[in-house]
């Protein structure tokens, strides 16, 4: 590296660290996110708190509110028995597409809202099937990413953007499963100025929807 870059280098990694230091703020990432649920029927939403998107947080208070158009269920989550990892239980009261947020009540940046859920009357009346593009992008809600990297996906969320934007084809689709699975394996530290991509334990199925989403971002939008 030049002696020309050197200041320029630390100015970017000295604003980063003091954006991350400038209060409290953690990342939710909801363990599993159904395609639909049925209304009438409880339905139990875990997830887990991570401040600054590293550390697993006990001790919390989060509640889960979901809203339809002037209707409102809400929940006070409990923990789960794992460090970090928290659940509630909602009951939707009537079909309809539930919008649902997540705070975890750990200050300012630190909630999460999901794309719309479908909420359908009966089981054998499901939502109609996701693609995988539409799936990823869901996930890529779900599971906090849109809380770090940087976006135009007009989800409800703030993007901190403290991780890469979002672009197509950046890397091939087995290489960009290979961060997605094992993040703390194939990324260096150069690669993650601002702090290291935590390792989700994402299922293979929801690999495979993120990356067709993250390698087709401009029609992704388009896919809720």
């Amino acid at each position: 590296m030049s002696r020309k870059l050197l200041p320029l280098t630390f100015g970017i990694v000295l604003a980063v660290t003091l954006r991350l230091g400038a209060g409290g703020w953690a990342v939710v990432t909801l363990d599993t996110l159904p395609e639909s649920v049925v209304g009438s029927t409880p339905v139990r939403l875990s997830f887990t708190v991570r401040q600054h998107g590293q550390t697993l947080m006990d001790g919390l208070q989060p509640k889960v509110v979901a809203v339809a158009g002037k209707d409102q269920v809400a929940s006070v989550a409990q923990p789960a028995g794992q460090t970090g990892r928290y659940v509630a239980t909602l009951t939707f009261p009537h079909s309809a597409n539930w919008v649902i947020t997540v705070d975890s009540g750990f200050g300012v940046n630190s909630q999460l809202t999901l794309l719309p859920l479908p909420v359908v009357a009966e089981a054998s009346n499901p939502a109609a099937a996701q693609t995988a593009v539409g799936r990823g992008l869901r996930l890529f809600v779900a599971k906090g990413c849109v809380t770090c990297h940087q976006n135009s996906l007009e989800s409800g969320n703030t993007s901190l953007g403290l991780a890469p934007a979002l672009v197509a084809r950046k890397y091939e689709d087995g290489h960009l499963a290979s961060i997605l699975l094992r993040p703390e394996a194939v990324l260096t530290r150069s690669q993650q100025p601002a702090g290291a991509m935590p390792n989700l334990g994402l299922q293979p199925d929801e690999v495979t929807a993120l990356v067709a989403f993250i390698n087709n971002v401009a029609t992704g939008i388009g896919s809720r």
